[in-house]
């Protein structure tokens, strides 16, 4: 991989999970096809399967960085000096109280950041089993989503603080929560085409979901944005609901307007992660992502989707 002009980097390789883990400049990978659960610190298992070609890792490196790796209780983690990277996961028994597994979790990585000197979380993903079950305010969503409130409500966090996030489902077992985070506090962003996620109404559960639109961090004299999973919502509303691409073409004004803010819409788009519910969607999303965006490197990956009535959902990471 070859860094251009940046510090932090987001690629997808199918190079090894064990080569890449050796080289000094990554961070974290995250292996696809595989079972979600713990593995060697520095890799992620998600549950999630991907979609088009094979083998493909997701990795996250920092160019000329020295990388140390270890575990605090049931928390792995790959540090340097500008960020951490922290994850747990929770077995198929936990999530059964999800509510308070989440709760549970999301406290032991809030406080480990704090411990090891990064207290400014600046990305989450989440990846949870079956995440549309449950009617009402017991579908696993809201439970997930009031477990995270609560856990950043105890840190002493507010709206204005939370960062940017992903949050979807895989069809295996257990979950698992990760986490970027810096020593510095970041700049959080909103979409003016759609409601604040923790200004929404009661009809989307008893907790709003807990993250803003996107996330900005300057490492020295570089700035990153992290773009949250993004949908074809405007408002607070699923639109598009019988049209794949519909909900593509507004999921892509959603990110456009967040790549055109103020200080941000000269960066360089580096990756997009696509979820997609159907396998049979790959094809024409791939083409009409595409068409909106040529040249950019894409991941697109089977994930259920927050909300059972969405198709896709895309995610990006920016840099200078």
């Amino acid at each position: 991989m070859k860094f251009v002009n940046t510090m932090f980097q987001n690629y997808y390789s199918q190079e090894s999970l064990i080569d890449l883990l050796c080289k000094p400049e990554t961070l974290l990978v995250l292996p696809l096809d595989t079972s979600c659960i713990p593995g060697k610190p520095g890799a992620i298992g998600t549950g999630l399967d991907s979609l088009g070609e094979p083998g493909i890792h997701e990795v996250w490196a920092l160019s000329g960085a020295k990388i140390h790796r270890g575990q605090s209780g049931r928390c792995q983690w790959s540090q340097c000096d500008k960020v951490v990277a922290a994850a747990i996961w929770l077995d198929a028994v936990q999530c059964q109280d999800l509510k308070s597994a989440t709760e549970q979790a999301y406290s032991e990585l809030l406080e480990l950041i704090v411990r090891l000197g990064y207290p400014h979380p600046l990305r989450f993903w989440n990846y949870i089993a079956d995440i549309n079950n449950g009617d009402g305010d017991q579908e696993a969503y809201k439970q997930f989503c009031a477990g995270r409130l609560r856990a950043f409500t105890d840190q002493g966090m507010v709206a204005g603080q939370f960062p940017a996030a992903s949050a979807l489902g895989h069809h295996r077992q257990g979950a698992v929560i990760y986490v970027l985070a810096g020593q510095e506090p970041a700049t959080h962003h909103y979409n003016t085409m759609q409601v604040n996620a923790y200004d929404y109404p009661r009809q989307y559960g008893a907790s709003s979901p807990s993250f803003s639109r996107a996330t900005s961090i300057r490492f020295g004299a570089k700035l990153c944005y992290f773009l949250s999973g993004t949908a074809s919502i405007v408002g607070h509303e699923s639109t598009c609901l019988d049209s794949l691409q519909g909900q593509v073409r507004t999921t892509v004004d959603n990110l456009k307007h967040l790549l055109s803010q103020d200080g941000v819409r000269t960066l360089n788009l580096q990756t997009m992660k696509v979820y997609l519910r159907y396998a049979d969607d790959y094809s024409q999303t791939q083409q009409l992502l595409e068409s909106y965006f040529p040249g950019i490197a894409k991941l697109f990956v089977l994930s259920d989707i927050c909300r059972s009535e969405l198709l896709v959902e895309i995610e990006c990471y920016c840099g200078e």
